[in-house]
């Protein structure tokens, strides 16, 4: 049985809602950029109502995880984040011509933000600044940089 979609454009009260959880997560520039969109759009969960993806346009750029009611980001929004903040703000920076299979490993990793705690959303990238993937912190950043093994980032996607 095909599922109905349930996207929606975003009224004010969404719009608010998304930029909070966005804000708490990523900080105001992220949250401001997107509740700020003219094309954004939300797909709500056909049983409970609530938020399940957030989009600008025909991109899918945020999935609400059900655990906590905070976002998973996916390639499209790594671009945004990219593009907006300079500085090294949520990413972890891994060694060049590094291959993503399954996890970033810890010996992969070169640099990272300090503010990082296990849990967190990240954008991986090589030492060029090309997007090389999405996935969720296993550990910290001081962790990543004085660790010698283990798992850095568990990988959710991965850029072409």
């Amino acid at each position: 049985m095909a599922r109905s979609s349930n996207r929606i454009p975003a009224d004010k009260n969404i719009r608010e809602t998304v930029r909070v959880i966005i804000e708490r997560q990523f900080g105001g520039k992220l949250a401001d950029y997107v509740a700020s969109s003219d094309s954004l759009e939300i797909e709500l969960s056909p049983r409970t109502g609530r938020i399940r993806h957030v989009f600008i346009g025909n991109k899918r750029i945020l999935t609400m995880r059900a655990s906590d009611g905070l976002f998973t980001i996916s390639l499209d929004f790594a671009r945004i984040v990219l593009d907006l903040c300079k500085e090294k703000k949520y990413r972890v920076i891994s060694e060049k011509n590094i291959e993503l299979k399954g996890s970033l490993l810890v010996p992969g990793v070169v640099d990272c933000d300090e503010n990082i705690r296990p849990g967190d959303e990240v954008v991986i990238i090589d030492v060029d600044g090309r997007l090389l993937g999405v996935g969720k912190a296993r550990i910290s950043c001081v962790a990543m940089k004085t660790s010698l093994k283990g798992e850095a980032v568990r990988v959710r996607a991965r850029s072409n």
